[in-house]
């Protein structure tokens, strides 16, 4: 350490895989914070990592002299209920020296990188803004579960239930019918439509009923841990009470195609004293929100089906039937996509798993 905002050090690194020479890399680092020009606060913090020539560290025998140099920024972010936020950003260039193949290369430069995704995850509040939000929501849904709903949403919901009992009445005649199992409580079973797969998935939650409501509906509301893992964006476009929202959504699809966007409506309604139902269906103004980049707008309806078994277990049903997804993109490839859809209910299942422990949850199941 040469002073409280700079110091040196030397590190060596090999490949353990291949018959690679160490390459030593000398390098000093200094922090900088940067203030608020209007209030004088800190807001971030920067750090610079670059390679240097010091002769406390002559190259050993047998070693390669590599260079680095790293840039790295933390800016602080407004609170997301109550906990602090911070933005990374991290470049990073290396010259390793010799002769290595550039796929090792940049093997090396993806493995550098990935430690911010570790940072991401040592300091992950993603469970408690998750928990924060779902009992934020259930206090809205008993105060507001007697709530007068529109013709309009009464439609929304009703066009939820006629799709449960349309893929009910297909299911009876078993054409095309297929089945997949995630575990001895979640699994799926899909029919061939008029043009692409639909599908209906059931699970067992280890959760209240107004829990999982909850979780599903923040799912798209922010960047919550419940958020879809192929999603590059979703966001409300409006709220217009809360049981009804319009939302955005853009999900990738696999190579070579272009992302698919969605803009849609979304109710959910009490349907039940022990039944919610969430349904999902294409927003009527289709050009309130333009398609994103190159992205492909598509079509399609989702609907949930929540039914409570006891105060702590619930029956959650999901019903996925794409109805347009462009002209490009195979109907094979959509088939996956609906089955991938449908694995949000394990998905979902295995998040309240890990909450309440699985030692617990296996003894509940005795």
């Amino acid at each position: 350490s040469i002073n409280p905002h700079k110091m040196y050090y030397h590190r060596v690194q090999g490949n353990k895989y291949m018959k690679i020479s160490p390459r030593a890399f000398t390098l000093q680092g200094i922090w900088k914070v940067e203030k608020n020009k209007k209030t004088g606060e800190p807001n971030a913090m920067i750090i610079v990592y670059s390679s240097f020539d010091h002769p406390d560290f002559p190259l050993a025998p047998g070693m390669v002299r590599a260079s680095s140099w790293t840039f790295w920024k933390f800016e602080k972010m407004l609170p997301r209920r109550g906990i602090p936020q911070t933005r990374v950003t991290r470049v990073t260039q290396a010259k390793l020296g010799g002769f290595i193949p550039a796929a090792i290369v940049n093997k090396e430069i993806g493995s550098m990188l990935l430690s911010s995704e570790d940072m991401r995850l040592f300091w992950d509040k993603s469970s408690e803004l998750d928990k924060m939000a779902r009992e934020e929501f259930s206090m809205k849904v008993w105060t507001k579960r007697s709530a007068s709903y529109s013709d309009f949403e009464q439609e929304v919901i009703k066009s939820g239930q006629k799709l449960f009992a349309a893929f009910e009445k297909q299911t009876e005649t078993g054409t095309g019918l297929q089945r997949v199992t995630w575990s001895s409580n979640a699994g799926a079973r899909t029919l061939m439509g008029t043009r692409y797969k639909w599908g209906v998935a059931t699970s067992k939650v280890k959760a209240n009923l107004v829990d999982v409501l909850a979780y599903i509906w923040n799912a798209a509301s922010d960047n919550s841990a419940a958020a879809s893992a192929d999603n590059i964006e979703h966001h409300v476009v409006s709220e217009l009470s809360s049981h009804h929202q319009v939302r955005y959504c853009q999900k990738l699809m696999p190579f070579p195609y272009a992302p698919v966007d969605f803009l849609t409506t979304i109710v959910w309604k009490m349907v039940e004293d022990d039944t919610f139902m969430i349904v999902e269906v294409p927003h009527q103004n289709n050009k309130l929100v333009e398609p994103n980049g190159r992205s492909t707008r598509g079509k399609h309806l989702v609907c949930y089906k929540l039914t409570r078994i006891d105060e702590n277990n619930s029956r959650l049903q999901m019903l996925y039937k794409p109805s347009d997804f462009g002209k490009n993109i195979k109907v094979e490839t959509v088939g996956l996509s609906v089955v991938s859809m449908l694995e949000q209910v394990s998905d979902i299942q295995r998040y309240f798993m890990r909450l309440c422990g699985a030692k617990q949850a296996f003894k509940a199941d005795g």
